[in-house]
């Protein structure tokens, strides 16, 4: 009789532990289903009409395919964030291993479904740029995985001024010529000011904003270098030090950056605010840094977001599954 109530525990285990891998295979395959499903409508619409943008916006098949190609990858951008953490419980992890692969994920979600957006929305001539980009953020993930050792903040402001240069890589300039207003009216059939600002902001902050997301990656690549530490053996660290050490300097790094930015171009255009030049020449730069300030803002509150959400998550399912094994035990 002992032996078989010392049997029930482990059999209850595996079990659990096979029902969790059979839905987390599950849930990449639907996910890589559905992004293959947006490539092979972005590059057969990239086909058909990237040589007129005119008739983009305006025929009926072209404005009802790229409404699906939307709706599928906010599907998959948000499925991703919000199925993954459930999915990905693994006994055999740690707490932070567990919550890096399940960031690592997420990031990867979010960077490919930004890619086949903006090779949507962009000027054609703007494919190997997105490309290149990608690469880059490809190329410091395995910086990241492999532990190099440098300054978490000298890593992060490295990113968030790669994502600046790639706006300028991306025919963006100081002026307001440069937007791309075609772009912003692709699947919208009625006129609408609010979806068309939305896109264009889109269009023109698509390279920082890349590199804000992948702030999500990041956190996960260094979770998973960092899951043997000092942090995953002291079971008495709470999860809210564990928050701040992990989103602290992601998240803050960039508003610093930017706060520093955004204040020496409000004061000098304080200071020469009665030269002739400033409003018609300083100002459409102002207003691009203006813009840039809400992009940083929208990119760090979606990583801390994520990262939390997937901590809490994480925190319950391994909390729940150390319940249901002592009550069994």
């Amino acid at each position: 009789m002992d032996s078989v109530n010392l049997k029930l525990p482990c059999y209850f285990s595996r079990t659990v532990s096979s029902i969790s891998n059979r839905i987390k295979e599950k849930s990449v395959r639907i996910l890589a289903f559905g992004f293959s499903t947006c490539g092979f409508l972005v590059l057969l619409h990239a086909g058909i009409y990237q040589d007129d943008m005119f008739e983009v916006s305006n025929e009926y098949g072209a404005t009802v395919t790229v409404k699906v190609i939307y709706l599928l990858l906010s599907t998959c951008a948000i499925g991703a964030a919000v199925v993954l953490p459930w999915s990905m419980l693994n006994k055999e992890k740690s707490f932070l291993a567990e919550a890096g692969d399940c960031l690592y994920l997420i990031g990867s979600a979010y960077i490919l479904c930004w890619c086949l957006l903006q090779l949507l929305l962009q000027q054609p001539i703007n494919s190997g740029a997105i490309l290149l980009l990608l690469i880059q953020i490809l190329a410091i993930s395995c910086l990241s995985s492999n532990g190099l050792q440098v300054n978490e903040w000298v890593e992060i402001a490295a990113l968030y001024y790669m994502g600046m240069t790639g706006h300028f890589a991306l025919g963006n300039s100081n002026t307001l010529a440069t937007i791309d207003v075609a772009g912003a009216f692709i699947g919208i059939s009625s006129h609408s000011t609010i979806l068309s600002g939305i896109l264009m902001f889109m269009i023109t902050y698509a390279s920082p904003l890349l590199f804000l997301l992948c702030l999500v990656m990041y956190i996960g690549a260094k979770l998973r270098n960092h899951s043997h530490s000092t942090i995953s053996t002291h079971r008495e660290t709470s999860l809210g030090q564990i928050l701040k050490l992990k989103l602290g300097f992601p998240c803050l790094v960039p508003l610093c950056i930017n706060s520093i930015l955004l204040t020496a171009y409000t004061v000098v255009l304080l200071l020469m605010r009665n030269h002739l030049f400033v409003w018609s020449v300083f100002s459409p730069k102002y207003l691009y840094v203006c813009a840039t300030t809400l992009c940083t803002y929208i990119g760090v509150c979606i990583v801390a977001i994520t990262v939390t959400y997937t901590f809490f998550v994480t925190t319950f399912l391994r909390s729940n599954r150390t319940t249901r094994h002592n009550n069994i035990s």
